[in-house]
């Protein structure tokens, strides 16, 4: 008796469908991407209908676990095949979309965003009408244009985002960074914003508890002041969100305090803010490249070592980690050691800017300017932050100091600080240090300086500043007449 040869059916492709979606549930991935690479094609060459909707059916489930897998390439070819199979282009109109194709649009925009393909991301996601926009649409749409430097459509989107869901945030967050930034960037008032009041009128309007509307707002008002470098009031800001939770405990509050205070230079303050959040959770990593940074200055060995094992025992796939090990590298004088440590975050991470920040001051203390410059000038990429502007002027000083004459580009990264973070008395402080350079210029020196102490009276840096150019000018009992409060100003008896 002949036996046909056994050939696989659409109902034996949904079975192997059913499997994989199983095995999807049971977090197996691999054995996922196996069955998908016996079975899946993203081009069939059938021309069955039932068969091409079955092996469809399969490439979605295919791409999900490529994506777990971080293999977003070869899963965007299967989502798109997917998108263009199930949801022709003249299929619908615009307006008209179901969930299921804006979760794929969704879920393909993410890939492109992987891949650094932000314009063809942005373009996939536009297409989404608003009525069929989930928040995680919203959140990835504010951050691609925000990305685009599209700031007002990402402000919009995070709002969409808040609308859906109040308790969103990371878009109340994003929110306040935009508005912190552009606060001190222009003279608009701080009302013009809708996130200033947006979770007070939530709370009076009851669509939120009234209690949760004051944390939220709180937060919300700690972090536009932490952007816009009113740092002293983020302090405050932050207090008043741990006194409506009533606690002491929270991890968030205790690690921006701690970034606070070493941007407010108060690292013995900074120390112990970062001891309590690592009471609130030691499994944390977030902002331990900065806690590693405090422990570096203060010349504390052992701490640092102690805090960089700690950390490699939680994961190896966060920047942080390698840039504490980069801090424990420098303190001990190993420098090319710190900057390959530098190298490996920058790896594990390209996106995350401190990584960029402290390769450029390994760099500068190898007196590797030029290359150093180049590593801030791309950290400025990513976050315009004042260390990064602050390592350009430094590099640049630096080589304005071997006799190469650099001073424009000093001054240009000067003007930049200053235009981005007019609040920040670093900003001022960055601007004298390059007038210093020249002769002529002491005397604008000297008033930035003294703009810098105006807003900040204990900015150690500034009145060192004051005091080079009173030996530069060779008045020396000046100098020392200024130097002499400094040592109880700052403990240093």
């Amino acid at each position: 008796m002949e036996v046909d040869d056994p050939k696989v059916s659409v109902d034996g492709l949904a079975g192997i469908e059913r499997q994989m979606q199983q095995l999807m549930r049971e977090e197996q991935y691999e054995s996922t991407v196996l069955l998908g690479d016996m079975f899946c094609c993203p081009s069939p060459a059938s021309t069955d209908k039932q068969f091409l909707q079955a092996i469809h059916a399969l490439n979605l489930v295919f791409a999900d676990a490529l994506v777990h897998m971080k293999e977003h390439k070869r899963a965007l070819r299967y989502y798109t095949s997917c998108l263009a199979f199930q949801y022709p282009k003249d299929a619908a109109a615009p307006d008209d979309m179901s969930t299921a194709e804006a979760s794929l649009r969704l879920k393909i925009a993410k890939c492109m965003h992987v891949l650094d393909d932000i314009p063809s991301a942005i373009q996939t996601l536009d297409r989404v009408p608003a009525t069929a926009r989930s928040i995680g649409i919203h959140m990835l749409v504010g951050k691609l244009n925000l990305m685009q430097g599209f700031t007002r459509k990402a402000e919009a989107a995070y709002l969409a985002a808040i609308q859906a869901n109040p308790y969103a945030v990371e878009a109340a967050l994003a929110l306040a960074e935009i508005t912190g930034k552009n606060e001190e960037r222009k003279p608009n008032p701080l009302d013009e914003s809708e996130i200033v009041h947006l979770y007070t009128e939530l709370g009076v309007n009851e669509v939120i508890d009234p209690t949760d509307a004051a944390w939220l707002q709180s937060l919300v008002d700690a972090h536009i002041q932490l952007h816009s470098h009113q740092l002293e009031y983020a302090l405050e800001s932050l207090e008043d969100v741990e006194r409506v939770l009533g606690t002491t405990q929270s991890l968030h509050c205790h690690l921006h305090r701690a970034k606070v205070l070493m941007d407010l230079e108060r690292p013995e303050q900074a120390m112990a803010a970062f001891v309590q959040a690592r009471k609130c959770d030691a499994n944390s990593v977030l902002l331990m490249d900065v806690f590693a940074l405090v422990l570096k200055q203060s010349g504390l060995t052992m701490q640092l070592n102690s805090l960089v094992r700690d950390l490699f025992r939680i994961s190896e796939t966060k920047p942080e980690v390698w840039l504490a090990a980069a801090c424990y590298s420098d303190l001990k004088a190993d420098r090319p050691a710190a900057l390959q440590l530098c190298d490996r975050a920058i790896a594990v991470d390209p996106t995350y800017a401190r990584s960029y920040v402290f390769r450029g001051y390994v760099l500068l203390a190898l007196d590797r300017p030029e290359y150093a410059i180049n590593s801030f000038s791309h950290a400025t990429k990513l976050d315009k932050t004042i260390d990064a502007y602050e390592g350009m002027g430094e590099g640049l000083c630096g080589i304005c100091l071997k006799g190469v004459d650099k001073y424009m580009e000093a001054m240009n990264v000067a003007r930049l600080a200053l235009m981005y973070m007019p609040h920040s008395p670093r900003a001022y402080l960055l601007l004298g240090s390059v007038l210093s350079l020249k002769p002529d210029s002491r005397d604008k020196a000297r008033k930035a300086f003294e703009k810098a102490l105006s807003m900040r009276p204990k900015l150690l840096r500034a009145h060192f500043g004051l005091v080079d150019i009173l030996i530069a000018e060779a008045k020396y009992a000046d100098a020392i007449q200024r130097c002499g409060p400094l040592r109880f100003m700052h403990g240093l008896t």
